[in-house]
């Protein structure tokens, strides 16, 4: 399964690290403020080619598994990378603001807790308005529940 069509998927047939990705771009997607400013330009590993900004890309990072007396006690704990592009500074601001915003200590159905754990700026050379690409990488905790 490719990670972009995973939202057209039911959650109840994704299994691991499938039921991640769909819930978090779902959220994402859902989420006004975000949708507002980054549309459906929320990917996973890689924008496709001629994207516009402004965009958010989603890399999994890691993922932690905890056990009880009684096996696995459900509950993944994925640390997802999301970074954020834009050709202006001002719009790289609102988006990762948004998205900041959005998984700072959400909880929701399917999320037992998402907390932002590091935030970091960068600007690189591009073809944007002033030849630069601005960037926000946020890194979240993001713990699922996957039974």
């Amino acid at each position: 399964m490719r990670f972009q069509n995973l939202s057209r998927v039911p959650v109840a047939r994704l299994r691991g690290a499938d039921i991640m990705h769909a819930v978090v771009r779902n959220i994402m997607l859902a989420d006004a403020s975000v949708a507002a400013l980054l549309g459906q330009n929320i990917h996973w590993s890689d924008a496709p080619a001629n994207s516009p900004y402004p965009l958010a890309v989603l890399q999994k990072v890691s993922e932690r598994r905890s056990y009880t007396l009684e096996g696995d006690d459900g509950l993944g704990r994925h640390l997802v990378q999301i970074d954020v592009y834009a050709s202006e500074h001002r719009d790289m601001r609102q988006a990762s603001q948004a998205v900041c915003k959005l998984w700072s200590g959400l909880r929701s159905a399917g999320v037992a807790g998402a907390f932002v754990q590091n935030i970091r700026e960068t600007v690189e050379r591009d073809t944007g308005a002033d030849g630069l690409l601005y960037r926000v990488s946020l890194d979240v905790l993001i713990i699922i529940k996957e039974t």
